[in-house]
């Protein structure tokens, strides 16, 4: 496929129930090099018994618009989509831009209930994505190694994984812009957003009502990767609330996670069954600024923050704790074996 557009009226339907038993996605495989460009047609129950349930995409470039993707399935990445590079020759990257676009109801037994980013470059702006599952990670989104994605404009709810219940990313950079997330849910921990490594950014997103099941971080989960890699969340302008886990349930920060909350970010109303309700820190680092609060959140200790190991550290950017961590019950810090710096 070198070039093709696909348009159906606004008014119209495209309904196209396919199957694929290889890795060329149920109705539609873009191969390196190629372009193709739908706007108006909706994907419903396509599937696959490898990747991409509706649409593979390997190194070709992809503009979708004003378009659903509902009840499409794989039996590997990517529920309705994946999204790649060229595996062999000059591996070209694969380049993705969705606008004013649906994906609801769409399911895969590994990762990305909806959109699996494998390595390529992603754009979303505006739409939905709605009612996802994936077994593994990412309900709606996966972002895996060496991926871009990035996301403004979009609510993101009632999706389900085992972990990340929303967005999963692994060495990658995902970058979310007035995004909403709510009502995700994760049977294993981080029902929002799980990080694995890599950098991930969040302005202006509100996450709420997330669930991270017996897991930890109902909203956000970060952690270094096998490699070593760090990992960095940072959080501007962004309120996370009402979100529910085992530890950290507004955000849990892992061995060798960074977390920086900055202009203005708020936590409230968040609840722990044990440590942490607003932020739980195990073996990783918390940053806040003094324009940043933490109140009105609840765990059995640390309802506003618990430390856990003496790895695990809180920066206070010259704030002090009673400044931007107050009001929260039974405590508002418990500092455990970690360290707590101005």
């Amino acid at each position: 496929m070198s070039g093709f557009s696909w348009w159906s009226h606004p008014g119209a339907r495209v309904v196209a129930r396919n199957f694929s038993s290889d890795s060329f996605g149920g109705l539609a495989a873009v191969t390196p090099g190629a372009t193709l460009e739908l706007r108006h047609v909706v994907f419903e129950a396509n599937g696959s018994s490898d990747s991409g349930g509706a649409l593979v995409n390997e190194g070709g470039t992809v503009t979708v618009a004003n378009s659903r993707f509902s009840a499409n399935d794989s039996a590997d990445s990517g529920g309705a989509i994946i999204n790649r590079p060229e595996e062999d020759g000059a591996q070209r990257p694969g380049v993705m831009t969705i606008t004013d676009t649906e994906f609801i109801g769409n399911s895969t037994i590994d990762e990305g209930g909806a959109i699996a980013n494998d390595g390529g470059t992603l754009v979303l702006r505006g739409g939905v994505i709605s009612g996802n599952t994936a077994a593994a990670g990412g309900g709606a989104i996966a972002n895996g190694a060496g991926g871009d994605v990035t996301v403004s404009g979009l609510t993101i709810s009632g999706n389900r994984a085992r972990v990340g219940g929303a967005i999963a990313a692994s060495g990658s950079s995902t970058t979310l812009t007035s995004v909403v997330l709510q009502d995700n849910a994760a049977s294993e921990g981080a029902g929002g957003l799980a990080a694995q490594g890599g950098e991930t950014s969040l302005t202006d997103v509100i996450v709420r009502r997330n669930d991270a099941g017996i897991g930890d971080g109902g909203r956000i989960s970060v952690s270094g990767s096998a490699s070593g890699d760090g990992g960095t969340v940072r959080l501007s302008g962004t309120s996370v609330s009402a979100n529910t886990a085992s530890g950290g349930a507004g955000i849990d920060v892992g061995y060798l996670g960074v977390v920086q909350l900055v202009e203005g970010s708020t936590v409230s109303g968040n609840v722990a069954r044990f440590g942490g309700g607003g932020a739980g820190v195990d073996g990783g680092t918390l940053v806040l600024d003094p324009t940043v609060l933490i109140s009105g959140n609840t765990a059995a200790s640390g309802g506003g923050v618990a430390l856990g190991g003496n790895l695990s550290v809180l920066r206070l950017g010259g704030a002090v704790p009673g400044q931007v961590i107050a009001g929260n019950r039974p405590d508002d810090l418990d500092r455990g074996d970690g360290t707590v710096m101005r």
